[in-house]
């Protein structure tokens, strides 16, 4: 599979730790434990793997969160869900925004709410 590759959902796409992707004809096994983030994209989300695969999935993050697992799969923002094992680092950058910092060095921007969480943990 190439990155960008699109696809639609399936009826019952989690199997236990793992995401079920249809794309085309074929079906795209993810275990949630190599996806870093997840960002919206309007009626779909492009998933990011730690092995720098892209999935493109033909769902919307709303109807996407329930079904991933809450203990390692956070929502930072309206459009991005972070996997907790990838995070090394969440403070504000250079501009005093608030942001988080993953293991291959992105750079995600946490939603104001959060932020005043945060603060107030300090």
């Amino acid at each position: 599979m190439t990155s960008g590759e699109s696809g639609t959902p399936l009826n019952d796409y989690t199997l236990k730790d793992r995401l079920v992707i249809r794309i085309d004809k074929q079906f795209y096994i993810v275990n949630f434990k190599d996806i870093v983030y997840i960002e919206d994209s309007g009626n779909n989300v492009h998933i990011f793997t730690q092995h720098k695969k892209k999935y493109i999935y033909r769902i919307t993050l709303k109807s996407l969160l329930p079904k991933l697992d809450d203990s390692i799969f956070y929502q930072i923002h309206k459009s991005i869900i972070v996997n907790i094992d990838y995070v090394i680092k969440i403070g504000a950058n250079d501009q005093g925004d608030f942001e988080v910092t993953l293991s291959n060095r992105e750079r995600l921007k946490i939603c104001e709410t959060l932020k005043h969480i945060l603060e107030k943990a300090n």
